[in-house]
């Protein structure tokens, strides 16, 4: 057992009350949390229903979608592949699929499209819009029926010559590269794309050659056509008078694969986090990389790294600076934090997310609140997101 005397331990029944009253709060039909310290769970639970159909339980083998969680693993695998010299983090993007995008690139965006490196895709400054979808004319304007319209286009199946078919047609939403962030799931769409151009296997094959095979996370994998056991279902919260839970719909995982198709369980996520203390999984600068602000071209750090969010709570206790990111696929939603100074991780997953058949989406899960709550626990003076 490890010490934690730098660390409030609060009872058992005390964080499952806390992290129950959350999940009815918010509507959520089923939670599963994990905190853990070094590797070492100090609690992990599950509450609700990961069916509601068949009354099944949540426990902390449940298999939820993480959503954008995945980009933590696609940024791993990315630094492994620039650890071994066949990436490069500054190198173009555009030469390697150059055969597929010359004639289809818009004149007027060819040259910012050969200044687009790996490390821009990383950093969400490639210019490249939130999502691969023709309809969304720019990354700050969402048309009346954007929710229904993504879930139309998210549900087809697509090759990776379809997909960097339409990414080469959308506009970019800024240019040159590295002037602005703005988030894109598109550019991590585009590295799985990348990944899989330089290893000649497919991203499912690299994530469980590199990672969930030697890390031992034999819930982890992409949501294929394969049974996948304890696997939730997903939901919307569309509101008492439009009677409560819906389904959150399918979506289809060649869309956005190495942005935001995982699923997982708590458990193994707490087994990724204890990865990133051993040397032979990623180097400690390729560890620090990941973590470390990114810049704009003018200097300006941005509140992220690479495949992970980054920042500071300076009130209460603190400084509490930390490192996660968040998630949703469609029924789902996610959120993994690390509190770098004291290591302690808390992971959250619910199947809560949003539906492209109820009005405005339905209600998705807040599982960040969840986090920050448990957190606080063992980290007294730890405020609230966005108090």
């Amino acid at each position: 057992m490890l010490a934690l005397d730098d660390l409030d331990t609060p009872a058992t029944d005390r964080l499952d009350a806390i992290a129950d009253a959350e999940r009815q709060r918010q509507h959520l039909p089923g939670l599963a949390v994990a905190v853990a310290r070094r590797g070492e769970i100090l609690h992990a639970g599950g509450y609700g229903a990961a069916s509601l159909e068949l009354a099944v339980p949540v426990t902390p083998e449940t298999v939820f979608c993480i959503g954008s969680l995945t980009k933590q693993f696609t940024a791993a695998l990315t630094l492994q592949l620039v650890e071994t010299g066949t990436l490069h983090l500054d190198e173009p993007v555009y030469p390697h699929f150059a055969d597929r995008l010359e004639a289809r690139i818009p004149s007027e965006f060819r040259e910012a499209w050969r200044q687009i490196t790996v490390r821009h895709l990383l950093t969400h400054t490639s210019g490249l819009k939130r999502d691969p979808v023709r309809f969304r004319p720019t990354e700050n304007t969402l048309p009346p029926n954007y929710i229904p319209d993504l879930y139309a286009w998210a549900r087809q199946e697509f090759t990776g010559n379809d997909l960097l078919d339409q990414l080469a047609m959308l506009p970019l939403d800024f240019a040159p590269p590295g002037t602005k962030m703005s988030y894109s799931n598109a550019g991590y769409t585009l590295l799985g794309l990348l990944i899989e151009k330089v290893t000649g296997h497919s991203f499912a094959a690299c994530l469980r050659e590199r990672i969930t095979g030697p890390l031992g996370m034999t819930a982890t994998r992409l949501t294929e056509e394969e049974v996948i056991p304890h696997l939730a279902n997903g939901y919307t919260w569309a509101g008492e008078e439009e009677g409560g839970w819906r389904k959150g719909g399918y979506l289809n995982p060649t869309r956005d694969a190495a942005a935001g198709s995982l699923v997982s369980t708590v458990l193994d996520l707490v087994r990724w986090d204890s990865a990133f203390h051993d040397d032979a999984f990623l180097l400690p600068a390729s560890r620090a990389a990941l973590w470390t602000p990114a810049a704009l071209n003018d200097g300006t750090t941005l509140p992220y790294g690479l495949g992970w969010g980054v920042g500071t709570r300076a009130e209460g206790a603190g400084p509490h600076h930390w490192v996660g990111h968040g998630g949703m696929w469609g029924g789902f939603t996610s959120h993994w934090v690390r509190f770098v100074e004291k290591d302690l991780t808390v992971v959250a997953l619910t199947n809560l997310g949003i539906s492209g058949r109820v009005p405005g989406g339905g209600q998705r899960g807040e599982p960040g609140q969840v986090s920050w709550l448990l957190a606080a626990q063992f980290l007294p003076g730890l405020p609230r997101p966005g108090s």
